[in-house]
């Protein structure tokens, strides 16, 4: 890609090099024949020669520029004879004028005699029909006097701006293939840039370079038609006019699309998004003129919308409040130069200035350089699109090498807190058996004993934990009594004696055995209320009483059972009602009591996974767990 990109780059110099060569080749133009020009202008059309011929004429410049109307223009040529009395070339510029009809005197006392002949071309007249076979329009000539008078009749749809030249034949044959060199150089790069979007768009999917396509693919086929260049490739056709009317009108149609998306991406204010759709419409209304057979009002409406567009565009680049790529200040610069050379290009084609040598490559050149303008816009864009693109392609990676990192580590710590538990679990049942018969009655057997259960309820609650970061708790649902559960779960504490199993109370009327009985998994249930049980009595004041109570409540419209566990609020104090279910959550007042800070974490997961809810409350100065389970 970046080989393409610098020999796209290259040749763009090359061109810009040759093209100044070439422009400097064409001002030294070859001797002129023609002595002096007078126009005149017949608004109706239908004046005949024999009219105009008595008609007062006005003196002309060089190129003739009277803008969009339906009149029929007239010009006045005193051509001086060649010294060697040659023939003539008059050389006619641009070549989308609609019909050329010469007048000239027919024999050396012709004009005297008031006997003319007439030769007709334009883009009316198929390529095959014309006299030369050049793109550009022409006449030979052969002054018989001193100085000979031509008339030249123009009608024209479009801007009626006009050059003729009286030159030799080799000199227009010189000046048409300097012209011809510096047209293919003109064409290539524009191609070159086409591709080099096209390549652009089937890399990125881009939407904007997609519409850059559109505009460039369109600007090709225009500029094609104003070098007259689609004249020999439809030879036959005598609808040249008209495509080069229908390519006029599409390249303004297709230019406001793809700056309507471009400047979308800055988000400018809405009522110029709005102004630019609507010129868009007319931009529509105006081709519709023009197939319907207007060509004259839809042309006239076309340049309109164009000229709008300049100021319109420019106003969206200042207004927009959004910095995208290439960023907001290279938009804004870009604007200015095409609005300035859109002005100064369309200017002469209206008829508001008197034309010069450049207007009649004003359009092209504006077209040409508002397409290397924003062509390095959108390389630029793209070029920092794919920097951006690789750096987050690398971050990714990152990401994920380090995502995978911490799982390994992840498994590597499952697979050790499994080995742990599973290895500590046979050293502790052997330490428990060996010291059960060993003088029981001694005060500190007892605590032997409570240090060995806690160190077992911790082992499990890791190994519970384990199975459910893995996702390897099973449960196997069947009908349970909610009270044989939570009588078997007190019975298995290390202080059952405290533990109050409470009446049965309940939300709804009933409170039958059967109303308590429920379809879960009662392994999973019991190591619910094992480790609420535990909790309260942990971190209760010594010697208090635990109550636990069922009671028939449903949720949701759903039937239930819940189990509340409370207990009086002991030396820890109260647990933060945010952190409590938390993994390792431990109040700092609880520290000095073994435990994992797993229990109620694993009480909330089991109980979610069962179909459940658990809440934490402190009611009447009582720390309240309460579980709701599905009947």
């Amino acid at each position: 890609m970046g080989f393409y990109n610098l020999a796209v780059i290259s040749f763009v110099r090359y061109f810009l090099c040759c093209l100044t060569f070439l422009l400097v080749q064409n001002a030294a133009a070859s001797e002129d024949y023609i002595l002096s020009r007078a126009v005149f202008t017949d608004p109706s059309g239908e004046l005949t020669f024999e009219q105009v011929r008595t008609a007062q004429f006005s003196p002309a410049r060089p190129v003739l520029t009277a803008g969009f109307s339906s009149a029929v223009h007239w010009l006045r040529l005193e051509v001086r004879v060649r010294a060697d009395g040659g023939a003539l070339m008059l050389r006619i510029r641009p070549t989308h004028l609609g019909t050329l009809t010469l007048f000239e005197p027919d024999g050396a006392d012709g004009a005297l005699s008031g006997q003319w002949r007439t030769r007709v071309t334009g883009e009316h007249i198929p390529w095959v029909e014309r006299e030369h076979a050049s793109v550009q329009h022409g006449f030979s000539i052969q002054p018989s006097q001193t100085t000979t008078t031509y008339y030249l009749r123009l009608q024209t749809t479009r801007s009626a701006i006009l050059q003729v030249q009286a030159l030799t034949p080799f000199a227009a044959e010189h000046a048409n293939l300097v012209l011809g060199l510096w047209q293919g150089l003109y064409l290539a790069v524009l191609a070159s840039i086409l591709v080099w979007t096209l390549h652009d768009f089937g890399q990125t999917r881009e939407a904007v370079m997609g519409w850059f396509a559109l505009m460039q693919t369109t600007n090709v086929v225009y500029s094609l038609a104003l070098m007259g260049l689609l004249a020999p490739l439809f030879a036959q056709s005598n609808q040249l006019a008209e495509l080069t009317s229908l390519a006029v009108c599409a390249i303004v149609l297709t230019s406001l699309l793809f700056h309507r998306h471009f400047l979308g991406l800055f988000q400018p204010p809405r009522p110029l998004l709005w102004t630019l759709n609507a010129l868009i419409v007319i931009g529509l209304i105006a081709l519709g003129l023009l197939i319907s057979g207007q060509a004259m009002q839809g042309l006239h409406l076309n340049s309109v919308v164009a000229l709008l567009a300049a100021p319109v565009l420019l106003a969206s680049a200042w207004a927009a409040r959004h910095n995208a790529l290439p960023g907001l200040r290279a938009v804004r610069w870009f604007y200015s130069v095409q609005a300035a050379s859109l002005v100064v290009g369309f200017v002469p084609l209206l008829g508001l200035i008197e034309g010069a040598e450049w207007s009649l490559h004003g359009m092209l050149v504006q077209g040409l350089m508002v397409s290397l303008l924003m062509v390095t816009l959108l390389y630029k864009r793209s070029t920092n699109l794919r920097r951006q693109a690789r750096l987050e392609h690398t971050q990714l990676q990152l990401a994920q090498q380090e995502l995978s990192l911490k799982l390994e580590q992840l498994t590597e710590t499952r697979h050790f807190v499994d080995m742990l538990t599973h290895e500590i679990k046979t050293p502790l049942s052997i330490i428990r058996l060996s010291s059960a018969p060993a003088n029981a009655a001694h005060p500190g057997s007892q605590r032997i004993h409570t240090a060995i259960r806690d160190i077992d309820v911790i082992v499990e609650r890791c190994r519970q934990t384990g199975l459910l970061d893995q996702g390897a708790v099973q449960s196997y649902v069947r009908a349970c009594k909610l009270t044989d559960v939570l009588a078997e779960s007190a019975a298995a504490t290390s202080a059952p004696e405290r533990i109050q199993l409470a009446p049965t109370a309940t939300a709804d009327a009933g409170g039958a055995d059967s109303d308590r009985v429920l379809q879960t998994d009662p392994h999973l249930l019991g190591v619910i209320l094992s480790n609420l049980l535990d909790n309260a009595l942990k971190y209760s004041p010594a010697g208090s009483m635990v109550t636990a109570e069922i009671a028939v409540v449903s949720h949701d419209d759903q039937p239930g059972l819940r189990v509340r566990v409370s207990n009086l609020i002991g030396p820890a104090g109260l647990p933060d009602p945010l952190l409590v279910f938390n993994k390792y959550y431990r109040s700092p007042r609880a520290l000095s009591k073994s435990g994992s800070g797993l229990g109620l974490f694993l009480v909330q997961a089991i109980a979610a996974k069962l179909g459940g809810h658990v809440v934490y409350a402190c009611i009447d100065g009582q720390v309240t767990f309460s579980v709701w389970l599905p009947q």
